[in-house]
């Protein structure tokens, strides 16, 4: 999931875009993905699921997907296979992806299922050492956002 490391953070996805106490800013959601911004300013940051599927069989992801929102939880229906979600908790902002079935050329071989994504504004990416979480950080090295919790 998505947390904040110090200040607010601001976005759209209408009304206040999201507002979350626990973190004392709004989070911001929008047709093509996640794109909270500091209070007051000082950095931009998104993340947009650009494609997914197996090497060399990829589908992307098209524009004007439905959006059903549910209390906390907000689901993007990105095609017939594909669910982006999101779930904002006092602990932070909460991603996921759901696959109603398989997509095109697994095959009957093992192979990795890949999520594209493209990271927008001015923060930084920084990995763990044990590459599970990456940290955003701003032009001073300050650590802004961390996107960590990943899991299969």
């Amino acid at each position: 999931g998505l947390g904040r490391e110090r200040g607010g953070y601001a976005g759209g996805m209408g009304g206040d875009g999201g507002r979350n106490p626990g973190q004392q800013g709004p989070t911001g959601l929008g047709g093509r993905g996640l794109h909270p911004r500091a209070d007051g300013g000082g950095w931009q940051w998104g993340l947009e699921l650009k494609s997914y599927g197996f090497a060399g069989k990829k589908r992307a992801i098209p524009n004007g997907s439905e959006v059903k929102a549910e209390g906390a939880r907000v689901t993007y229906l990105r095609d017939a296979a594909l669910r982006e979600w999101f779930v904002n908790e006092a602990r932070g902002l909460e991603q996921g992806f759901t696959l109603e079935h398989p997509p095109v050329g697994g095959g009957e071989q093992e192979k990795s299922l890949e999520f594209d994504l493209e990271v927008r504004g001015n923060l930084r990416p920084q990995i763990s050492s044990q590459g599970a979480a990456l940290r955003f950080v701003d032009a001073q090295g300050g650590s802004a956002l961390t996107y960590s919790q990943l899991k299969v």
